[in-house]
């Protein structure tokens, strides 16, 4: 069952207070140019609105691997999300040389997180339960 849309909500019922949009494409210069936002933005005379942009989770909820063996969706279900890959489509529009810069200096950075992680302690017992929200 597909949850409720709050900009979907906001605007069919519509609302005075704040504006909404629903994107249900993924492309974000789309996104980015446009898709009614700047219209709501200026019709709202710059006041908020609610910009919901739809999102799929392509790997398992926690760690980098497939879950579709699961049976509670399919790769039918993810495919179009998967075949409209945000970065791939702007990496492919970044010129060579510097789509290569780019990228190694993620991959450094990601070396960079991964060694400062292995390198911390793992945390004590007692702190298992700080910071947990719903006290």
């Amino acid at each position: 069952m597909l949850l409720p849309s709050i900009g979907q909500a906001f605007e069919e019922k519509g609302s005075t207070l704040l504006g909404a949009k629903q994107v249900n494409n993924n492309y974000i210069l789309k996104i980015n140019n446009g898709e009614g936002v700047v219209d709501l933005f200026r019709a709202k005379q710059g006041g908020p609105f609610f910009f919901e942009c739809l999102t799929y989770r392509w790997k398992e909820h926690v760690g980098p691997n497939d879950d579709f063996h699961l049976g509670y969706r399919s790769y039918e279900e993810a495919r179009p999300w998967v075949e409209g890959d945000q970065v791939g489509r702007l990496a492919a529009l970044i010129a060579p040389k510097n789509r290569e810069r780019i990228e190694a200096q993620v991959e450094e950075e990601i070396r960079a997180a991964i060694a400062c992680a292995e390198d911390e302690p793992f945390p004590e017992a007692r702190e298992l339960l700080t910071d947990v929200t719903g006290d």
